[in-house]
């Protein structure tokens, strides 16, 4: 579904560090874990924005912000033009935060352990009109429920049922329909097909894809499977150490990526293709990534980068469009580099 209108998301220098301390009854602050860093993007009406990266680089600490289970440290998130944070640790509460949470909720990504096991299905999908009881009468909620549950793919007969006695996939889609109950704008996705088989991540990207066009959803989707990304979003942005390193649409990603990073994360990407394999170059990063505690000064990808120079260490690069690369990267020597198609 094609993006339309005003955002309905929009993220604007966020940052999140959490505390290191010292000690046991007097703890001293030793320092921070940078896990979110000045994280800026908007998201519009019926579009997907795929957030990758490695392990540790705040893909997930992003999302618990943007559900505002996690208060960040500074920035500003706004849903529907309504900030959600105010400056000074300040912010919405209460019935105004479950207000505003109504137009955003969240797909786990375990279906094994974000389904209540002494609950029903229907318990459990029914469990948000419980919080927000002006939503559905009490008396049509059960009808409700089967119908969330005939929505996404599951036998509506099978409300009494207990989720041991669905499969992954089955379960995957029983989180959607709770995500789906209190009729949402925007749903992040926290890489919610991670834990399944490939048949069945196929099955919940092209529902995803299916519910997008029927109730004009936008999606934050995260994952680690950059080909699952590429498929399901209409721009992705990259990220690393807390922070985007490179935002554009899907083809500027994927075809023609432009920050280095970025490039060796699309040349492990296996490639389906017998003949195709030996036409690309690997990539081989050397070294681990940094402690998002003691991050690098300046570019934080340039202890790992082939490309690193003096003005590396001491200016970091801004997340801007670089001269002939057509989207956002942060690099002082962006250019494209061409890679093998992996679809």
């Amino acid at each position: 579904m094609a993006a339309t209108g005003e955002p309905v998301l929009e993220v604007r220098d966020l940052v999140k560090h959490f505390p290191l301390t010292q000690g046991v009854l007097l703890k001293k602050p030793i320092g921070a874990i940078k896990a979110v860093d000045g994280v800026s993007f908007d998201l519009r009406r019926g579009e997907t924005l795929g957030i990758v990266g490695e392990s540790g680089c705040g893909k997930s600490t992003l999302a618990k912000l943007l559900m505002a289970l996690e208060r960040p440290t500074s920035g500003s998130v706004r849903i529907n033009g309504r900030e959600i944070f105010h400056p000074k640790g300040g912010g919405l509460k209460g019935r105004e935060l479950k207000q505003v949470r109504r137009s955003i909720q969240m797909v786990m990504q375990d279906p094994y352990t974000s389904l209540n096991p002494r609950m029903t299905v229907g318990d459990i999908v029914g469990e948000p009109f419980e919080i927000h009881p002006e939503v559905v009468p009490k008396g049509d909620r059960r009808r409700k429920v089967q119908e969330l549950l005939e929505v996404v793919g599951l036998n509506p007969d099978h409300v009494n049922r207990y989720p041991h006695q669905f499969s992954g996939g089955q379960r995957q889609r029983i989180g959607i329909a709770r995500g789906l109950a209190l009729q949402p704008e925007i749903i992040v996705c926290d890489e919610p097909v991670s834990a399944l088989d490939v048949s069945i991540q196929a099955q919940v990207v092209n529902l995803l894809e299916r519910l997008q066009d029927e109730f004009g959803l936008a999606y934050i989707f995260i994952a680690h499977d950059l080909s699952v990304v590429r498929h399901i979003s209409d721009r992705v942005g990259v990220m690393y150490l807390g922070k985007v390193v490179e935002l554009g649409k899907d083809t500027e990603i994927y075809d023609r990526p432009v920050h280095p990073y970025t490039q060796a994360l699309l040349s492990a990407v296996p490639v389906p293709d017998p003949d195709s394999r030996g036409r690309r170059q690997r990539i081989i990063l050397q070294g681990d990534p940094p402690s998002p505690a003691n991050p690098p000064s300046g570019c934080r990808f340039r202890t790992r980068c082939w490309k690193a120079q003096d003005i590396c260490a001491t200016q970091e690069p801004p997340l801007q469009i670089r001269p002939g690369t057509g989207h956002a990267s942060a690099c002082h020597f962006a250019e494209t580099r061409d890679v093998v198609h992996t679809h």
